[in-house]
């Protein structure tokens, strides 16, 4: 079965001339979605790397039906917790 999930992304940073990279380095399926819970973002200047950044995904939940719809208004969001 095909999973369309965006594994790997470049950005070209036109000021800076440099490439932003995201790479997806785990996959998995969590309540029947495919989740990136380890991605690696590079920033590159020719073959130099410039900063990595590593986001991992721990704990991730869908489908919760006690999480509060108010908390989605977009006086909630752009106001923040």
């Amino acid at each position: 079965q095909d999973n369309y999930v965006v594994v790997r992304g470049v950005r070209w940073v036109y000021k800076k001339k440099r490439n932003k990279y995201l790479d997806v380095k785990k996959l998995e399926q969590i309540d029947g979605i495919w989740v990136a819970t380890e991605m690696q973002m590079t920033t590159k200047s020719g073959k130099k790397t410039l900063h990595r950044t590593i986001i991992r995904s721990k704990n991730t939940k869908f489908n919760q039906e006690s999480v509060n719809e108010d908390f989605f208004s977009i006086r909630r969001l752009e106001k923040g917790l």
